[in-house]
């Protein structure tokens, strides 16, 4: 299962994985911190909680196994419940020293796609909860990079997703975050992605087209969430595609539209 999770996941068959794992007794899985690993990304879409819960246990049973490109791998995963939870990030401080001490660490010879996971992943870890650390820019330069360079489309977009919203309201770079658009836009639409991922950009394309005052752009973005997320059963981020159309319809003076959203 481990061995071949990898290429399913890139080839956007979470729901394989899921199968094959949850199939695995709970007992044995907890022994082997990849199968708990890979039940936390499968679960990271439908369950937070448990998805959490099983990239903690990963991340313990990597740090018993001085596995340090595991432990960089769940600790991305934890990260990103947070950010999917959108509530307190404050436990978030503990996973940026882990990530930072792991990245810095001269004996942890990275392969570059970990390497990449673990950049994303802290600097997204920053920029919501400690948006003003001196080395939050640095990392926004190599997240830009890593979209420029790396194979893994998957990383690219989950990258290019919290870079754009970066851009866009920690920033307020317009060009910025309209290059971005334009450079991950095809991507986006690409059937390997999946629909969270799918709903996590058109969210953030729908705050950064609202932002650029293109309201019509900003409501369809945020329906084609919406019915991305009732298709697939998949509703964390209902609450910030609604705000998005609600915004939207708003500024458009469609008061009845927009309360429909409220």
């Amino acid at each position: 299962v481990a061995g071949e999770a990898e290429k399913l996941y890139s080839q956007g068959r979470v729901h394989q994985i899921d199968q094959w794992v949850v199939s695995i007794p709970e007992a044995v899985r907890h022994t082997v911190p990849w199968l708990d690993y890979w039940f936390g990304v499968c679960r990271i879409g439908f369950d937070l909680y448990a998805a959490r819960k099983a990239f903690e246990r990963a991340s313990q049973g990597f740090q018993s196994q001085e596995d340090s490109i595991g432990r960089c791998l769940a600790s991305a995963g934890v990260v990103g419940t947070y950010i999917y939870e959108w509530g307190d990030f404050k436990p978030l401080d503990r996973w940026i020293d882990e990530l930072d001490s792991l990245l810095g660490a001269p004996s942890h010879a990275l392969p570059p796609s970990v390497d990449a996971q673990a950049r994303v992943a802290l600097f997204t870890a920053y920029m919501y909860r400690q948006p003003d650390h001196p080395q939050l820019p640095t990392l926004a330069q190599q997240v830009y990079q890593i979209i420029e360079r790396m194979p893994n489309d998957l990383l690219r977009l989950t990258a290019g997703s919290h870079l754009l919203l970066f851009y866009t309201w920690w920033q307020g770079d317009i060009t910025q975050a309209g290059m971005l658009v334009k450079l991950l836009k095809p991507l986006a639409e690409s059937r390997c992605i999946s629909p969270l991922l799918q709903i996590t950009w058109l969210a953030i394309q729908a705050t950064y087209a609202w932002m650029a005052g293109n309201t019509d752009d900003c409501i369809t973005s945020a329906e084609q969430g919406l019915d991305i997320a009732a298709r697939n059963d998949v509703h964390l981020w209902d609450f910030m595609l609604l705000a998005q159309a609600c915004w939207g319809t708003l500024t458009s003076d469609n008061l009845k539209q927009a309360h429909y959203y409220l």
